[in-house]
């Protein structure tokens, strides 16, 4: 058999998890444990793109 197997499909709840998981582990204010804009806005878009 040849050819590859083709990529994953991924859900845009998955991609805006990785976008919100990848700004709280380099965000400085996130891994001080305050309060982060960007983070909330992150992570409403991220529970809005799971319903």
């Amino acid at each position: 058999m040849t050819g590859s197997m083709p990529a994953p499909v991924r859900s845009s709840g998955d991609e805006a998890y990785r976008a919100f998981l990848g700004h709280t582990y380099s965000c400085t204010t996130c891994r001080a444990g305050a309060h982060c804009v960007t983070a909330v806005r992150l992570g409403r878009a991220w529970r809005e793109a799971r319903r």
